[in-house]
């Protein structure tokens, strides 16, 4: 499903693990930080992709997705997010396309405006997420290994399933269970 995408994932170091969704499928459609919001909508919104699956992933919250700023500066190796990539002004493109977004609360961003697809809720990513959100005592190797678990698991499920299926079939990819895997890989949905 992945190889029939557009993908939109911007340049950030802390998602380069979701690359794994879209590798290997040869030349993917990808968009990035580099284009306007009305190049993307108007990439997105092309007559030649209107069969496409978006894929959207990378940073973000409830209301949209982020992209890096254009002068990256860096406070301890962490990407500092500037516009919204994918905002609301989107939406009415979006609700034509099946949808993956895979960013912190992409769901909410869904449900609010009614998209279908295979969404998100809260994705531990960076050590500061996993210390917000309580798991204590982990440190930066483990969470990079556990991301690349989770999106190398992500891809062969969404590869082996159909997105409504998804969910589900992620409880039999946890390979070293944990807190932050279980919680991971139990914040898929789909809408």
């Amino acid at each position: 499903m992945v190889n029939e995408s557009i993908i939109i994932h911007p340049n950030d170091n802390s998602t380069r693990f979701l690359k794994a969704l879209y590798s290997g499928y040869g030349e993917p459609i990808v968009a990035d930080e580099t284009l306007t919001n009305s190049a993307i909508r108007r990439f997105i919104s092309g007559e030649q992709y209107s069969d496409k699956v978006i894929t959207m992933l990378g940073h973000g919250y409830p209301g949209g997705l982020y992209a890096p700023r254009k002068n990256k500066n860096y406070a301890n190796g962490i990407d500092q997010f500037g516009r919204l990539i994918i905002n609301p002004s989107h939406v009415d493109i979006l609700r034509n396309h099946t949808c993956i977004g895979i960013w912190c609360y992409a769901v909410e961003f869904a449900k609010k405006y009614k998209l279908h697809g295979l969404f998100s809720g809260m994705i531990i990513s960076e050590l500061q997420e996993a210390m917000d959100c309580g798991f204590d005592g982990i440190l930066r190797p483990e969470i990079e290994m556990m991301n690349q678990d989770f999106a190398n698991a992500l891809a062969d499920c969404i590869g082996k399933y159909s997105l409504k299926e998804v969910p589900d079939a992620m409880a039999n990819y946890i390979s070293n269970p944990n807190r932050i895997e279980e919680f991971n890989y139990n914040n898929l949905y789909y809408l």
